[in-house]
């Protein structure tokens, strides 16, 4: 053993104590910290190298979104080292939109989650005309409007006790505050659900519920991209209001191919079979945002106001 393998033999890793063997430790990994690893100058460079490595985790977990499940496909078949976890890059995802929101269907304003009769009484629609009026009256808002609004009722009337210039308005005003930035943090609950309708259209492929989880974490966050380019580059383009349910239908049989091409890529299922499930996928992804999505993001922006 020379003299320079024996210094560095009684070197212990700064992460886990063992004694270095060379320049990285043998059981973590870690390289051994020197002088220059404590400068600026190395903060930058490595800044720099894993910001523009063709080979980084980063850009190639980037460039895999570009192929819908792709991703996904690699986890599942072991190959996970080169890759972000799938949680990263569903985090990545929702970043973005927390960023540059453009769905309006994940953030309700609060005159979307009361019953008609309560929505005409906010000071926004004094102005709208008999018609307008009675057609919002007659309206039943989310699922959950029935049971809530008994809360908002009491809310209102437990304020007034306090001050009697309180308002619905300002239950209203309040609310739409908090809405934004906890809307955008509770999208992750359509994860699990999406999961389990992955779970029994895909029952024969012998895959456990986390499997499945990090499929649906894939392709929502593919959707999520997808969602951000589309509407954008849509409101650079100036449509005509007869253009919008075509646009809109077009839309969704784009979502719906994305998922289908990330299905058939995920369980190598035939392409009928693929495009069915991305319908299922769909249909799951609609029915949890309104049944469940907006039940608890009501109650729990209500419990914080």
């Amino acid at each position: 053993m020379s003299i320079e393998q024996s210094q560095l033999s009684s070197i212990p890793c700064k992460n886990c104590q063992t004694l270095l063997q060379g320049g990285f430790c043998h059981a973590c990994g870690q390289k051994d910290i020197t002088d220059h690893d404590r400068r600026l100058r190395h903060l930058v460079e490595l800044f720099i190298s894993e910001l523009f490595s063709l080979d980084g985790k980063f850009w190639r977990s980037l460039r895999g979104l570009t192929k819908p499940g792709f991703l996904a496909r690699e986890y599942l078949a072991g190959r996970r080292a080169p890759y972000l976890s799938p949680v990263s890059v569903f985090l990545l995802a929702n970043v973005l939109y927390f960023l540059f929101p453009v769905l309006s269907d994940f953030d309700l304003p609060f005159s979307d989650h009361i019953p008609g009769h309560m929505v005409v009484q906010l000071q926004d629609f004094n102005n709208a005309s008999a018609e307008r009026t009675a057609r919002i009256a007659r309206g039943g808002g989310q699922l959950h409007s029935a049971w809530t609004a008994g809360w908002v009722e009491a809310r209102v009337r437990a304020r007034q006790a306090i001050d009697p210039a309180y308002r619905l308005d300002d239950l209203s005003e309040a609310f739409d505050e908090k809405s934004g930035d906890i809307s955008k943090l509770l999208i992750f609950l359509h994860a699990p659900f999406l999961a389990l309708a992955l779970m029994l259209m895909f029952w024969n492929k012998n895959l456990y519920f986390a499997e499945h989880f990090v499929v649906a974490l894939s392709i929502f966050a593919t959707v999520l991209i997808a969602v951000q380019l589309l509407f954008p580059l849509l409101g650079w383009i100036s449509l005509p209001k007869s253009a919008a349910t075509p646009v809109r239908l077009i839309l969704n049989l784009v979502f719906v191919g994305l998922i289908a091409n990330a299905l058939q890529r995920v369980y190598q299922t035939s392409l009928w079979y693929s495009a069915l499930a991305s319908l299922g996928f769909f249909a799951a992804l609609l029915i949890v945002n309104v049944s469940v999505y907006r039940s608890v993001q009501f109650m729990l922006i209500f419990a914080l106001i």
